[in-house]
């Protein structure tokens, strides 16, 4: 039997989008994502890549597969903030925890403890608490109380 390329497309619809794709198919998008993602120089562009191919995997069905794709991302856009105190991919790194959190929902039948977005949120306020102490050299008594509140409200340990 010959293999055409066009067999692993289960659907396309006029407009050019796909609505289905086979494992194999999405495997190599995944993994093409990722190759794209190491050659781009920037954690941001490199996150917003693996999120759009996050997305189509979701759309298709692969929950597993997108869940890693936006860990994948995360993971980047955290070591960057670590890196550079800069807060530029908070939106994203909040989107990814969204949609971590909507997969594991669906997946389990319940909300994650904590909650990805919860995590995500607390990553940058203890960025921003660690910038004004070690860069500022401000020690800012109530915004570490807001922080505690913070951690101690939603059950994560300091």
């Amino acid at each position: 039997m010959v293999h055409y390329p066009y067999q692993r497309i289960l659907r396309a619809c006029p407009d050019g989008s796909i609505t289905r794709l086979d494992a194999r198919a999405m495997t190599a998008m995944a993994d093409n994502a990722r190759n794209e993602a190491d050659r781009t120089g920037k954690a941001v562009d490199a996150a917003k890549i693996l999120m759009g191919a996050a997305r189509e995997c979701r759309a298709n069905g692969y929950a597993g597969t997108a869940r890693e794709l936006y860990l994948e991302a995360i993971g980047r856009l955290t070591d960057y903030a670590g890196n550079t105190y800069s807060h530029a991919g908070r939106d994203l790194h909040y989107t990814c925890a969204r949609m971590i959190d909507g997969i594991e929902r669906r997946v389990y039948g319940r909300e994650p403890e904590p909650s990805h977005l919860i995590l995500a949120r607390e990553f940058y306020m203890s960025l921003a608490l660690d910038y004004e102490y070690v860069v500022l050299n401000c020690d800012n008594y109530v915004r570490y109380r807001e922080y505690i509140e913070f951690c101690r409200r939603h059950g994560l340990d300091q």
